[in-house]
Formats: structure tokens, sequence, C-alpha cells
């Protein structure tokens, strides 16, 4: 499902799967988003060109901190595919994590010019802002894009509120910490 939404351009959904997984099956297999990283170089090994594989593989890189090695296979992706869209967002979101950010706005432009309607492009945008760059102006400029366009998840929640509060706007912020906390918890306990 993960590799349907990459390829459908549904980042944040993607995102939210790796959570469940995170969530729901890593407290019972421990080392099960090590497991899907075995799955990607095996399936890799016997088909280095697949572009679904190749997505796949990169987004499990980078939503385990891997900027390094998803910037590796994304740029085995986007020599097969140029302007594949799902290669050049998170290619340029990967590029901000790794301090390069002329070559991540050059990808998100690409990005944005082959898909200007997309809000999933302006939240992977917005999250690589605030946590690869710390540029708090940038990344409320591309959430607010991605919300204003009808994006609306617990990350963006997170990202407004982050952004608000180091801005100084604490009570806009703890508006969305708020919100973000009533979407994600699953349970309450007693402390």
């Amino acid at each position: 499902r993960i590799e349907a939404r990459l390829m459908t351009s549904a980042y944040s959904d993607a995102m939210l799967d790796y959570a469940d997984i995170k969530v729901k099956v890593v407290p019972e297999v421990p080392d099960a988003l090590d497991q899907i990283l075995a799955h990607y170089e095996a399936a890799l090994e016997d088909d280095p060109e697949n572009i679904t594989l190749l997505s796949g593989y990169s987004f499990a890189q980078w939503y385990n901190f891997d900027s390094e090695g998803a910037i590796v296979t994304l740029e085995q992706l986007l020599a097969l595919e140029p302007d594949n869209l799902y290669g050049l967002t998170l290619h340029g979101n990967n590029e901000f994590f790794l301090e390069d950010q002329e070559t991540g706005e050059a990808d998100f432009a690409r990005a944005i010019e082959l898909e200007p309607d997309s809000p999933d492009i302006y939240f992977i945008m917005a999250d690589g802002y605030l946590y690869g760059l710390g540029d708090l102006e940038q990344s409320l400029e591309a959430v607010t894009t991605a919300t204003e366009m009808g994006l609306d998840t617990p990350r963006t929640d997170a990202i407004l509120a982050t952004c608000y509060f180091y801005m100084g706007d604490v009570e806009q912020a703890l508006t969305y910490y708020t919100k973000h906390i009533e979407r994600t918890t699953m349970e309450i306990v007693e402390g």
C-alpha cells in the first residue's frame, strides 16, 4: 500500500502508514523496519531498475533517517526517470537534510512545475525546510500552502505547531500541538 501511495503522490498517507507500522507492528516485531529494508535490498538485487522498488526502498530509508542512503537510491531512480515526481520530491527533501539547499530547491521547483496542485509536494518541502534546514519561515509558507490545498494530517499539525512555537506565537502553537496530540493519542494512561 505504501508503494501505491508513493506512485500516486500521496506521500503524507505513505508516511501515516509507516507511523502505523511503528506503533502497531514494531512492538510485536521489533526489527520490522529492518526487515522492510532487507526485503528491498534483496528485491533490488534481482531487479535493480524497478521504479516501484526504488521508490519503496528510498522512502523506507528516508523514514528511517538515512538521508545519504536515500539520496543514492533516489539518484538511481532519477537516472531511469529524470522527471519522476516522487523521486524529485524526496530527493529535494533529502538534499535539505544534507544541507544542499540549492539542489533541493531545484528539485522542488521541478516537482511543482510537473504537478502544481499537489499538497503533498508542499508537505514534504515543509518537512525538509523545518527538520532539515531549520528554516521556519519557508517551512511555514510551504505547510500553509499544503493545508490550504486541503492536506490536514497530524504531521502538518506538528510542523505548524513547531514553526509557530519557535517564531514566538505560543498560543497558535498550542492550538496545533493540542490538535496533533488529540489526533495521534491511542490511549490515555494515568501518571
